[in-house]
């Protein structure tokens, strides 16, 4: 028989050997555990090495995305940025499954860059320092949107103004 032990003593989970491998289950609850071999013919007992303790990390603090909107077809590029962040926390901001930058984070702001032109939605991911590498959503998601420009029209008029007077008509081919 096999014990799943506390650090106080309390058994957790006991199951019987199988002469293979076996599991005791999921756990999540910090602290340490050892596990106790148990022969309950002979009453003989001994600890297993070694001890396996149970962290929990907190998870990166979620803060809000900024930048995005609305660009007209052609630009330079739109800023996308975090309202702050963890020092030691790398930072990614993802247009869909797709990795489009990454920063490690400072203890405030942090800017993406402005060269963001594809349109579509970008969300951002926080991950913690290995070993833990435990991962955190940011607050909200932001979106680039692509104004079309207007259609260009060939317009005419007067190329000439005589003198004292007051209006020239120009005229656009299409609408």
């Amino acid at each position: 028989t096999y014990q799943l032990i506390n650090a106080t003593g309390i058994i957790i989970s006991q199951k019987e050997g199988t002469s293979a491998a076996f599991s005791f289950g999921l756990f999540s609850q910090p602290g340490i555990y050892s596990v106790k071999a148990l022969n309950t013919g002979t009453s003989c007992e001994r600890m297993m090495t070694p001890t396996v303790e149970i962290i929990e990390v907190a998870l990166p603090i979620a803060f809000d995305v900024t930048g995005g909107g609305n660009m007209c077809e052609g630009g330079s590029g739109l800023p996308i940025g975090l309202s702050n962040s963890q020092s030691g926390f790398i930072y990614t901001l993802w247009k869909g499954s797709t990795n489009m930058a990454s920063q490690t984070g400072t203890g405030g702001p942090l800017s993406f860059g402005t060269v963001f032109t594809e349109p579509g939605i970008y969300h951002v991911t926080a991950t913690g320092a290995a070993p833990t590498a435990c991962i955190n959503n940011m607050n909200n998601t932001i979106s680039i949107i692509i104004d079309p420009k207007p259609e260009i029209h060939s317009y005419f008029g007067n190329e000439y103004v005589c003198q004292y007077n007051e209006s020239v008509q120009f005229f656009l081919d299409d609408s």
